[in-house]
């Protein structure tokens, strides 16, 4: 009987830059997988380097597909590697990689942890010890999170680059954003040439980029680039810090709520003359740019005019003409759709005829535009935002505990959160009461019921102008979908009922 081939084993090395600096090179690592390839008998076919890499996530890293490629070709058998967080710290990928290597009969080795998956012991440990990893790597981010309110109120640095016209400068508490005197040279350049120009963005890039002025990246000055320079309170001596977040991906960057935002004082560059002048010519631009756009529709004089849009194209639609008994026939430009006023007529007794039989369809003013079910969810979504503060608060104490030297600059903090989460659950508690009340209220409907009742029998009864009056009352909005398919989106006003009821709602009228 021939004796077994001995493995041909792979050596993985991923280290951390704290932990190279700290004296475990990747040499070490590699040395260590050699001794251990000598005594168990092996043969050392591939290394594996990922020297630097974040263990969050490996597995589409170059390295672990060439990892898993030879494993799948039998050109490996076996991985080596120091302990398993230095796989990977996700459970989800170490588990995918132990299943991966069982498909195929290879074995995974921990040098420190003396794991072998090759045996039933090992395969339990191996999934022990992942998830654990994990389990570290969240209790680390979650007290890095609590830490940067803390780090940017006291205007230190919480990573990137501070704002430009500064730099981050080392003192006797840490480092600091000071003024650099070239930049800021050319950030006052930039808000005077903003003033020459009226307060007109577009125009005061274009004048920038002719002049040779280029942005801290070397970039072409644009709209966008420009105006988040014009309103950045950092050059008045406020910036704004801990407003962002990573959505996970290293590529996009999202805002957090205005209530985790933290201010602090730096040293201006604008003056505050120079920045209210700036704000108020821009401002004045938007407003003026406002009053030139499109005037509304001329109030039109058939009785659905400038509510009626082609429900296919999503487009405003007119009357392009009237036959020979005077009815008024709306077309569509875009797709052709045509529909006669007749039509959208019956349609509109058709809904007040709904409302009439199912007053579920109404909602009472009091209430908005939410049902009491949207009012609990709101609810519940302020119950949840007060759980997380809850743990953020619990995070502040944790680290309290941990470091006592923190108590000033924590405290303030705890007390901040307390409030906000007893301010949250209050509010909770009075939207579960409002909607209580709201279906108390449904039964008051009576009256609004007996006004679309009114309405439905005088309407055949009413002269054009009074049906087209009482159309721009009521009606927000017709989307016609074919000659006999209709969504009428209607609103009622205290003045036709007599009331503080409002209506809205659709209808499909059917072919």
């Amino acid at each position: 009987m021939n004796p077994p081939k001995p493995r041909r084993a792979g050596v993985w090395i991923r280290v951390s830059t704290d932990e190279q600096a700290k004296g475990e090179s990747p040499e070490n690592h590699l040395k260590r997988a050699q001794m251990y390839c000598e005594l168990q008998g092996w043969e050392l076919a591939e290394i594996y380097d990922l020297s630097g890499v974040s263990g969050k996530t490996v597995i589409d890293h170059a390295e672990a597909k060439r990892m898993l490629s030879d494993i799948s070709t039998g050109h490996i058998t076996g991985l080596i590697f120091s302990r398993l967080a230095r796989l990977a710290r996700n459970t989800r990928e170490l588990l995918s990689i132990a299943d991966i290597f069982k498909q195929h009969g290879a074995a995974l080795v921990s040098i420190s942890e003396n794991i072998d998956t090759s045996t039933p012991a090992g395969q339990l440990m191996y999934t022990l010890l992942g998830a654990l990893a994990e389990w570290e790597r969240a209790e680390i981010s979650a007290r890095v999170s609590a830490s940067v309110p803390v780090r940017a109120a006291l205007g230190k640095p919480t990573g990137g680059m501070g704002p430009w016209g500064y730099k981050w400068e080392d003192t006797t508490g840490g480092k600091r954003l000071a003024v650099d005197p070239e930049a800021a040279e050319k950030i006052r350049a930039i808000f005077q040439a903003c003033v020459a120009n009226d307060g007109n963005v577009l125009r005061t890039a274009r004048y920038l980029n002719e002049i040779g002025l280029r942005t801290r990246r070397g970039a072409s000055f644009s709209g966008t680039r420009l105006k988040r320079i014009l309103t950045d309170e950092s050059y008045i001596g406020r910036r704004r810090a801990n407003y962002t977040k990573s959505t996970g991906d290293g590529k996009y960057w999202v805002l957090k709520p205005k209530s985790e935002w933290v201010y602090h004082d730096v040293e201006p560059i604008i003056s505050m003359d120079t920045w209210e002048t700036v704000q108020r010519m821009m401002l004045h631009r938007r407003i003026a740019g406002r009053c030139a756009m499109r005037p509304p529709p001329k109030e039109s004089r058939y009785a659905f005019g400038n509510v009626v849009w082609c429900g296919n194209c999503d487009a405003r639609i007119h009357v392009y003409h009237e036959k020979k008994d005077g009815t008024p026939t709306y077309r569509c430009r875009k797709c052709g759709m045509k529909v006669d006023e007749h039509r959208i007529t019956d349609a509109m007794q058709a809904a007040l005829k709904k409302i009439i039989i199912s007053p579920e369809h109404i909602t009472a003013a009091e209430t908005g535009d939410e049902s009491p079910g949207e009012i609990r969810d709101r609810g519940n979504v302020l119950i949840t935002e007060a759980q997380k503060l809850r743990r953020r608060k619990q995070n502040l104490f944790d680290m309290l505990s941990d470091d006592p030297s923190l108590r000033t600059e924590f405290v303030d903090q705890i007390k901040e959160l307390t409030q906000r989460i007893d301010a949250l659950e209050a509010e909770a508690l009075s939207l579960g009461d409002q909607a209580d009340r709201m279906l108390t209220a449904r039964a008051g409907y009576g009256e609004l019921l007996g006004q679309a009742t009114r309405i439905k029998d005088l309407w055949p009864d009413l002269t054009y102008e009074e049906q087209r009056k009482i159309v721009k009352e009521i009606v927000e909005r017709v989307d016609c979908y074919s000659d006999r398919e209709f969504r009428i989106t209607a609103y009622w006003i205290p003045a036709l009922c007599k009331g503080s009821h409002t209506l809205r709602d659709s209808w499909i009228q059917p072919a």
